[in-house]
């Protein structure tokens, strides 16, 4: 699938990106970051938090609740009917009894999002469906994250490629960890979770190869083990961190990559290092340039 197509198919699945806000670090930073301060903020790359008016929410009523405001984070800009809140979260229980519990969760998220800001609707339910009030202005930085992606797309393939790499900071300054980390509840974050994962590691990698163009070693090391926490098998990981070791004088450790590369690989999926790994292998055995 190409880089294009992937990237329709992941805004089709989080539904429209508003362009109202900009991507930045930190918490309240992140909102004064922005063009206005928005009055919600939703962190999703990593452990969940909230901000209302930059104010972060700790008093969730409970877990359905927080998973069903989530959800509709995730797919705002569209409305979700009730019948498919009830199937996610309520699977296998009678429709009455379904309906009951969704009601009284999304009583109960209401009357927690009013305790902080009594002026503000923030869930909205009309024609059988809710949605996200599309009247908050709101910033969520897994949005902000693919605009990154997206815009370093458009500039690489222009042939910025140091444009790029701003947005390429950017994104990993936001990827803190997995999509909804601390959320195991339900599954359907599994396929989020794992296309921002894709697009975590794809771009520590563009990244990394930047930093080697522009000799800057260590940071195109950093994005590499990066990319090795998330993914320890992750080839182009290891094969970038053996030329930095090489390029830094130290062929030892670039050898011992090597290794890491072969016994991550064995463990986890019994394949062997392909043929390029195996290549850089072979050169620095004999000193030569990788």
């Amino acid at each position: 699938m190409s880089a294009n197509s992937w990237l329709r198919g992941f805004d089709a699945l989080i539904g429209r990106v508003r362009r109202d806000a900009l991507g930045g670090e930190g918490d309240e930073q992140d909102c004064a970051d922005a063009p206005d301060l928005p009055k919600l903020a939703v962190y999703l790359l990593g452990p969940h938090r909230v901000l209302i008016d930059a104010e972060s929410v700790s008093a969730w009523p409970n877990c359905r609740g927080k998973s069903i405001f989530n959800y509709l984070v995730a797919h705002r800009g569209r409305s979700v009917p009730k019948d498919v809140l009830m199937e996610i979260f309520w699977p296998g229980v009678d429709a009455d009894s379904a309906r009951n519990n969704l009601n009284a969760s999304v009583y109960g998220l209401r009357k927690m999002l009013r305790s902080i800001d009594a002026e503000s609707t923030f869930v909205v339910y009309e024609g059988g469906s809710y949605q996200l009030s599309p009247e908050l202005s709101v910033w969520v930085d897994a949005e902000a994250f693919m605009r990154h992606v997206q815009a370093s797309m458009n500039l690489e393939r222009s042939g910025d490629l140091d444009g790029a790499l701003d947005h390429w900071e950017s994104a990993l300054d936001l990827y803190q960890d997995e999509y909804l980390a601390d959320e195991r509840y339900g599954s359907w974050m599994c396929d989020l979770r794992r296309r921002y994962e894709i697009a975590f590691l794809q771009v520590c990698m563009k990244a990394s190869r930047r930093y080697l163009e522009r000799g800057d070693l260590h940071a195109s090391m950093h994005a590499c083990l990066r990319a090795l926490d998330v993914d320890s098998c992750n080839e182009q990981a290891h094969v970038m961190l053996m030329r930095c070791y090489a390029r830094l004088g130290q062929p030892q450790l670039a050898i011992r990559q090597f290794h890491a590369c072969r016994d991550a690989q064995r463990q986890e999926s019994g394949l062997q290092p392909s043929v390029e790994a195996i290549s850089v292998f072979e050169r620095l055995r004999r000193r030569q340039e990788v």
